[in-house]
């Protein structure tokens, strides 16, 4: 206090000018606080916190892992498996893939947050696992049939006991590789198909057709179905192309109905329905009223 008053003794210049001074000097000292709390707020360098958020996000060969290390590695080493042929315990790694993400992984496909804006969607890791051990060869999935095809085929049987689409959707991705889990998508397309749901049915027979090898007397019922639920879906195009891919004696029976590919093909490629023509037209005389030769029209009815 007794300095102020002896800085007010003081010229009024020097006085204005040591208030400008301190003035300026205020202003400084106020910004290299905010400066000084900026720094303070911002959080400390975190690696490991950038590693987890881009973690979250990993693709691996268009498969999302959502950020699960362990996956990943899992997925990796098997893949070293396979090129090693060393079949046994690649499989024992993706079927252990697909235990984990069972329970709460609904769909085939997901959709990477960060790549939303593009509409980009990546496989999951259960079935990318599942892809690989139809991808086996032949001696290998036979060593999978061998191992678990008894299990499958108990599993299988108990979905259809109950007539459980998802028991049966379940049994098809665990137990992948076997001629149980094949039978349980065909079953489980029925059973969509009859319940009103051929998109469902179709997709079924579809990864049916994708997992069943060349040569197999299973394709052209499938694609039988397949082409089936293609037309109900108003896909006549889809359809024909199924249908012109394989013996036109193959029958197939779906919700009790005898379907074979020669009648569906037929119904396929029929003339479409003649256009209706609208009654006005005939009465108003003009060259329309060919359509209706010897027809008397009740205008009083029509109006």
């Amino acid at each position: 206090m007794a300095t102020s008053l002896r800085t007010s003794a003081l010229p009024v210049r020097c006085t204005q000018t040591g208030l400008l001074r301190n003035f300026v000097l205020l202003i400084a000292v106020l910004a290299a606080g905010r400066s000084l709390a900026g720094e303070d707020a911002m959080p400390p360098e975190d690696p490991e916190g950038r590693k987890e958020a881009v973690a979250a996000e990993t693709r691996e060969q268009e498969v999302y892992v959502g950020g699960d290390d362990d996956i990943l590695r899992a997925l990796e080493q098997a893949a070293a498996l396979e090129r090693e042929e060393n079949w046994p315990e690649a499989a024992a790694l993706y079927r252990s893939i697909i235990e984990k993400h069972l329970d709460h992984i609904a769909s085939t496909m997901v959709s990477a947050s960060a790549d939303r804006t593009r509409g980009e969607l990546y496989i999951t890791a259960a079935e990318q696992s599942r892809r690989r051990l139809l991808a086996f060869p032949a001696d290998a999935r036979a060593a999978l049939e061998a191992r678990h095809g008894q299990a499958a085929q108990a599993a299988v049987d108990q979905a259809l006991a109950n007539r459980d689409a998802a028991a049966l959707h379940d049994a098809a991705l665990r137990f992948a590789g076997t001629d149980a889990a094949l039978a349980a998508l065909d079953a489980l397309g029925d059973i969509r198909f009859e319940r009103g749901d051929a998109a469902s049915a179709a997709q079924a027979w579809e990864e049916l057709l994708q997992a069943l090898p060349a040569g197999s007397g299973r394709r052209a019922p499938a694609t039988v179905k397949l082409a089936h639920a293609r037309s109900a879906l108003g896909d006549a195009a889809g359809a024909r192309a199924l249908i012109d891919a394989i013996p036109l004696r193959t029958e197939v029976t779906l919700g009790g109905r005898r379907i074979a590919a020669d009648t569906l093909a037929d119904s396929l490629l029929g003339p479409p329905p003649p256009a209706a023509v609208d009654e006005w037209l005939a009465i108003a005389g003009n060259a329309a009223c060919n359509a209706f030769p010897g027809r008397v029209f009740d205008v009083g009815r029509r109006l």
